[in-house]
């Protein structure tokens, strides 16, 4: 989902006839398209009924906890990061 707002200004350069050539098409193809807003709403709705977000956060967690008690002891892990289930280990020539 999207939206553009443009401002008066460029609203006003751009508005005229759309056979005049000079028409701003400040949307895209899919904007406010009836197909893209069902399959968005569907999704939320998904992401609501079968509580995503809430399992996310806990797969997350342990992922993270796994991540630390299997590898933050180790010389050439330099330091790990998480981002929900996004994660990375830096690895480094020897840890000091």
């Amino acid at each position: 989902m999207a939206i553009t707002i443009p401002t008066n200004e460029i609203y006003r350069a751009f508005y005229s006839d759309y056979n005049e050539g000079k028409s701003f098409m400040y949307s895209h193809t899919y904007g406010g398209n009836v197909l893209g807003c069902s399959v968005a709403l569907s999704v939320l709705n998904i992401l609501e009924e079968e509580k995503i977000l809430e399992q996310v956060n806990e797969k997350s967690k342990y992922l993270k906890r796994r991540l630390h008690e299997g590898f933050a002891d180790k010389a050439y892990v330099g330091e790990i990061r998480t981002l929900g289930l996004i994660n990375a280990i830096e690895l480094v020539e020897d840890k000091k």
